[in-house]
């Protein structure tokens, strides 16, 4: 595994979700251990109470198309590693080491 984002990218992220309103739910998957949080929409607080270094990915789950479509734009001028799903998108802190992936 291979780290792809760093606490700036971190930050700016969570500083971007913390002004979408409604705020999307999000979970995260920890390098270490493999745990997978349960979902969250408290970005201000809980997302930045752990470590960024553990994040293997987070993952952002949308509730509407004009919520999805606020995400995407906010992925985008971040320019964030990350795959767009159906229900939202998944942004990698870790990717394996044969595994690439696209920039939002």
């Amino acid at each position: 595994m291979h780290g792809v984002m760093n606490t700036t990218k971190w930050n700016e992220l969570w500083a971007a979700m913390c002004t979408l309103h409604p705020r999307p739910r999000w979970r995260t998957r920890e390098v270490d251990s493999g745990y997978v949080s349960d979902w969250d929409r408290d970005w201000f607080y809980h997302f930045r109470a752990s470590s960024f270094r553990t994040i293997e990915w987070v993952e952002i789950t949308t509730d509407t198309p004009s919520q999805h479509q606020s995400v995407k734009a906010v992925l985008r001028k971040i320019h964030v590693p990350a795959d767009e799903l159906d229900s939202g998108f998944k942004i990698y802190g870790y990717i394996p080491d044969a595994k690439y992936v696209d920039y939002l």
